[in-house]
């Protein structure tokens, strides 16, 4: 990648990115250096490091050793209470082995939080789905995933504390003729 930075009279970078053939690909008409963003931001540079590597933070260019950022990322990522994106606790990492815990989001991967909660989660864990996702949310997902992604006693259960209407199937032995081999 090739870049091209513009000074204002004000002071404010603006960087044009070029493919290797020239052509632009991308122009962002303010970014920051990493101190600059250490100070909006209001964290140290190893905070921003860190929100790097965990890709809540995307550099722009990195152009002498230094890091350049959109300004506008920056602005959402200083919108978020704590500078940080929402995302299931460390302690909840045996549930999801097969998963990246800092990876999940509440919002994003709604179902296979619930489905590992309700399933097999803990008092704890259970409080903190219950603060996390509204009742509207749990019994959307007990009508449309619950079925697939719950046993059938758990999903009898959580339909039931929760007053959900959710049809469950009716076993295959009890289809007429299969009771008797097959015979009707």
């Amino acid at each position: 990648m090739k870049y091209i930075f513009e000074v204002t009279e004000e002071g404010d970078v603006s960087v044009q990115v070029l493919h290797e053939d020239g052509q632009a690909a991308t122009t962002f008409p303010r970014v920051l250096r990493m101190a600059d963003a250490c100070r909006l931001l209001g964290r140290s540079r190893r905070h921003l490091y860190r929100y790097v590597a965990r890709g809540w933070l995307r550099p722009v260019a990195k152009f002498s050793g230094e890091f350049f950022f959109d300004v506008r990322d920056l602005q959402a990522l200083r919108g978020l209470r704590s500078g940080r994106r929402a995302s299931v606790p460390g302690a909840m990492a045996p549930l999801f082995p097969e998963y990246d815990v800092r990876a999940l989001e509440p919002v994003r991967d709604a179902d296979v939080i619930l489905s590992r909660i309700l399933e097999r989660g803990t008092a704890r864990e259970l409080r903190w789905a219950l603060r996390v996702y509204s009742l509207p949310r749990r019994l959307a997902f007990l009508k449309s995933e619950g079925q697939r992604l719950l046993s059938s006693r758990a999903l009898h259960f959580w339909s039931w504390l929760w007053g959900a209407r959710v049809r469950r199937p009716k076993p295959s032995w009890r289809d007429p003729g299969l009771a008797w081999g097959g015979v009707s």
